[in-house]
């Protein structure tokens, strides 16, 4: 098992980009975590105007189907900038 050591906004976005193996664009990117333990990297398509409703439950309902989870680090990308942690 490998670690990597994350001090910063910035480290958590490369280690991001890294574990998908991708710069996402235009897309919501998520790290499960289990306290301090990554459990795995997601990345969704940003919702269409008018079903951002339907879409936020989709993706909760992915994040509640994976056991163990205790916080989740959320990046927008918009274009291939991360645009919040």
């Amino acid at each position: 098992m490998s670690h990597a050591k994350i001090t910063n906004q910035a480290d958590v976005v490369a280690h991001l980009i890294t574990s998908l193996g991708f710069t996402p664009t235009s897309s919501l990117a998520l790290q499960l975590l289990d306290e301090w333990k990554l459990l795995t990297s997601l990345r969704v398509d940003v919702a269409e105007t008018g079903v951002t409703a339907l879409w936020v439950h989709q993706v909760v309902s992915i994040v509640e189907r994976i056991e163990n989870v205790t916080g989740v680090i959320l990046i927008s990308f918009e274009d291939e900038k991360a645009m919040t942690v």
